[in-house]
């Protein structure tokens, strides 16, 4: 890909948290760039995302490799208690679907130590494949945020911002 850097015209909006109605309005301006396209949240959702990574995977299994194989509970409990019988030397993280913040996040092996309070009360539970050897920088955990701006979609104009975001855990990775 061939990078350049140049100087657009117009209105930034940085909306922080979901559109509403008349932030719609607002994003119907001509010459308005802004950080989120209506809708866009609802992928964010953990137990949404599993769904379109879980297709895609079935879909483009040669493309779509890239990520942990993931199930969502109750909905794929069979499934899962299947597949974690044929492979009894993996680990599993389960997440809260409506967690944050590494809140009621755990590690298992066995379908049976899944704590049953961890997705009652209409909450949902993403289980997925444990990476055991992650990247590391310093021997630490971390992850990154980068922010881009998409000025137009067909064709495609994004814009890279020059500063982000990098978290890294205070303890070394065991």
């Amino acid at each position: 890909m061939n990078f350049q850097e140049v100087s657009v015209g117009g209105n930034l909006f940085w909306f922080g948290l979901a559109l509403m109605d008349k932030d719609v309005k607002i994003m119907s301006k001509k010459k308005c760039f802004f950080n989120r396209y209506p809708g866009t949240e609802y992928i964010a959702r953990k137990k949404v995302f599993c769904m379109i990574g879980n297709r895609m995977r079935r879909t483009f299994p040669k493309i779509f490799n890239f990520s942990p194989i993931s199930f969502l509970i109750p909905e794929e409990s069979q499934t899962l208690e299947s597949y974690m019988g044929l492979h009894p030397n993996f680990v599993f993280i389960g997440k809260p679907s409506c967690g944050k913040g590494g809140e009621g996040i755990f590690l298992i092996d066995k379908f049976n130590k899944i704590p049953q309070k961890s997705y009652i009360k209409n909450n949902d539970l993403l289980v997925q494949r444990y990476i055991k050897n992650p990247l590391l920088i310093d021997n630490k955990k971390f992850d990154l945020r980068l922010y881009v701006l998409i000025a137009g979609l067909n064709p495609v104009r994004a814009y890279l911002a020059d500063e982000g975001l990098a978290r890294l855990c205070t303890e070394d990775y065991k």
